[in-house]
């Protein structure tokens, strides 16, 4: 007798284990205090402000338009802002009635004169006394929470506390990435325990554990990408049409991606190229029909998404037009400036292309930044040989997945899960190669899932191939549609006859 029905098991108990588990190790690890302080996690939390600001309606608030914030997305400042808001609340209870945010933070270590407006610069530095000190962190001093509480002594405590609280949030939303990833692995494989394992790889990657425990914006654009992904394959494995509410949720999704950074609207064009292929593949006598249905859709998906995306921030709404022109100039603009940083520069597709591919080296990079090497807690990086096997299953499988999911999809003709996850990984990476002008491999974060995805793949070929008998590749084992009488010899898979494929 089943202890738990199946689903429950799968979609429930599974699930929340694996948010157990991932909450707590990521957890472990944001809290260490010797992990390093990235350079943008004091920025962040810096601006966590902006919650209070939009909280209490407080639109025309000259700090809305300080120049250096207007290409930032809001939506990772009001997470920070709102795992901090509690402790805020407490501490203002003992103040007086003009105490806010801002100077919370400044008592915290959490200022900065050039983020602030002209016009609020007078109204704060007012209250910087002589506890308050300016400490920085970047990536050129390589500086841990203890090397700072070690340089600052006991004024830095708090600070220290701050940190690792703001880096919370990032550990939830990156847990929460965690349970959507092995969802949509679970859709596709149709594995549970094949499931779990690809997701708890994906989750063990030093790339997103790396930048995925800090107080950076890579957490939530990872939690937010995959629930599209997921979205994209609930939606278009079906041969239904689109309700309304697919479309409400979908724009919702991708607005507060690209709410967290402004490449998200990247998804808006997978899903149009999406719904093209999709209506391509049909066959239906009512095309001209179903066009008009398509590009209602995608009008609607757009309409709401930049109602959704300009609603959650106040610089945008005077001019969001111009606005949103400025944001994605500036932040091309500063990419430029940070390409002469440390010979960081990308210049050319080809440039961009071995930069993605270099990720995929078993040579250990600083800080152990790699997509397919785990982190170091988990392989020891110091045994080059363990690397290089690891390495080697990994891009075996990678690629064994890919083939395998292009002779399905040649095969049986239709839009399948594998086939969609397929061509959101090529529209993403497509992108990469003309905007991409940085060597950063947190921009690369997103591309996680879809390794460890292949990989799964391949892993999901070989298994069906062993419990063949001798292991010999047959139609079923490949995950082939049945026989159409066509002849081998004629140029056909699909021969009347039995055709074995023997395993080389």
């Amino acid at each position: 007798m089943k202890i738990f029905p199946k689903n429950l098991l799968t979609k429930l108990f599974i699930p929340l284990i694996i948010f157990y588990l991932a909450f707590s190790y990521y957890k472990s690890q944001a809290s260490d205090f010797d992990s390093l302080v990235l350079d943008d996690e004091r920025p962040w939390i810096t601006r966590a402000f902006y919650l209070e600001l939009f909280l209490h309606g407080d639109f025309k608030n000259d700090l809305w338009k300080t120049y250096n914030l207007d290409a930032d997305p809001k939506l990772p400042e009001y997470i920070f802002g709102l795992v901090l808001y509690p402790d805020y609340l407490r501490v203002r209870q003992n103040k007086g009635k003009d105490y806010d945010m801002i100077r919370y933070l400044m008592e915290l270590n959490f200022y900065d004169r050039r983020l602030m407006s002209l016009k609020a610069r007078p109204k704060y530095e007012k209250f910087v006394t002589e506890k308050y000190f300016f400490w920085n962190a970047d990536e050129f001093s390589q500086k841990t929470l203890k090397d700072f509480l070690e340089e600052y002594g006991g004024a830095f405590d708090k600070t220290a506390e701050t940190i690792i609280k703001a880096r919370l949030g990032s550990v939830f939303f990156l847990s929460l990435s965690l349970v959507v990833a092995y969802f949509i692995y679970l859709t596709v494989f149709n594995n549970p325990y094949l499931s779990v394992i690809v997701a708890l790889f994906y989750g063990a990657s030093s790339l997103v554990v790396y930048y995925g425990t800090k107080a950076y914006t890579e957490p939530f654009f990872l939690f937010f990408v995959n629930l599209t992904v997921f979205f994209f394959v609930l939606l278009f494995s079906k041969s239904q049409k689109h309700k309304l509410i697919s479309v409400i949720v979908l724009a919702f999704i991708i607005a507060l991606t690209n709410q967290v950074k402004i490449n998200g609207i990247i998804l808006l064009f997978i899903y149009v190229s999406l719904s093209v292929i999709a209506l391509l593949s049909k066959k239906t006598t009512r095309f001209a029909r179903e066009a008009l249905r398509l590009l209602g859709n995608i009008a609607l998906l757009f309409s709401l998404f930049l109602f959704i995306y300009v609603l959650l921030d106040p610089y945008l709404y005077e001019n969001p037009v111009k606005n949103i022109k400025f944001q994605y100039v500036w932040t091309q603009a500063i990419a430029k400036e940070q390409q002469a940083w440390k010979n960081t520069g990308l210049y050319s597709p080809t440039d961009r292309l071995r930069f993605i591919a270099s990720l995929f080296s078993e040579k250990l990079p600083v800080n152990a930044k790699n997509i397919v090497i785990l982190y170091p807690k988990f392989l020891d990086v110091k045994n080059t040989n363990l690397v290089k096997i690891f390495h080697f299953f990994v891009k075996f499988l990678f690629i064994l997945g890919v083939a395998h999911v292009i002779l399905l999809t040649y095969v049986k003709k239709k839009l399948t899960k594998e086939a969609i996850i397929t061509i959101v990984f090529v529209l993403f990476c497509i992108p990469l190669l003309f905007y991409l002008i940085v060597k950063w491999e947190r921009y690369l974060i997103h591309l996680v899932f879809f390794i460890f995805f292949f990989a799964g793949q391949g892993v999901r070929l070989v298994i069906d191939v062993l419990k063949k008998e001798g292991g010999r590749f047959t139609r079923k084992s490949l995950q082939l549609p049945p026989s159409n009488g066509r002849d081998f010899r004629e140029g056909g898979l699909n021969s009347s006859a039995p055709q074995v494929y023997s395993n080389p």
